[in-house]
């Protein structure tokens, strides 16, 4: 929702400083994520967030916005003017622009962004692992590393993982994973080459 606004007032709004944001934007994307970490996890403590679900979602929403806006700009630039002029002509305001025809149009690009924060915030390990010290509110990647059963405790027999349950684990947690290329492949390539070169 944020980045589908933000996107729009960048790629057809003109405002002052515009060019300044978007530049800001694009340099921010720079910055790895292992060096928010520090930052990060003091704004975490600093605004009561930690260990909690709410403080997850917020900086996973936060942190994913960038590129976000940088491919939903991309992708609104690339649409013909003339749609949204005609709309305008009509008496239609800009967020009517933006709730009928430039959300309809981004739908394959919003696809793909949905999937590729999905991916990253899936598979995090390191974020969950410094925010959230709960064993009850464990992420998959932090109970999938915690995960280890010991096999061979007969007498004289050293202990050591069961492989077997543990690749049963990671097995079973790849399922949403699967399940999400199965159905979301066309969309996710049709929205990255949306976005990639304008019409």
């Amino acid at each position: 929702m944020f980045a589908t606004l933000s996107g729009y007032a960048f790629a057809r709004l003109a405002f002052l400083g515009r060019r300044l944001l978007f530049f800001l934007v694009i340099t921010m994307m720079t910055i790895p994520g292992m060096m928010l970490l520090t930052p990060n996890f003091i704004l975490a403590d600093f605004l009561h967030m930690k260990n909690s679900l709410e403080g997850l979602a917020f900086f996973y929403i936060g942190s994913g916005q960038l590129f976000a806006i940088f491919l939903l700009s991309a992708f609104f630039q690339s649409q013909p003017e003339e749609m949204f002029e005609a709309a305008r002509i009509e008496g239609a305001s800009e967020f009517r622009c933006v709730r009928s025809i430039a959300i309809p149009l981004a739908v394959p690009i919003l696809i793909t962004i949905g999937i590729m924060n999905f991916l990253s915030i899936y598979n995090d390990l390191v974020w969950p692992t410094l925010i959230i010290s709960s064993p009850g509110l464990q992420t998959i990647s932090m109970a999938l590393a915690n995960y280890a059963p010991s096999a061979g405790n007969a007498i004289g027999q050293m202990s050591r993982p069961d492989l077997g349950i543990i690749t049963s684990g990671y097995a079973v947690a790849s399922i949403p994973l699967l399940l999400l290329y199965t159905f979301g492949m066309k969309y996710f390539i049709e929205g990255l080459t949306s976005g990639a070169v304008k019409s």
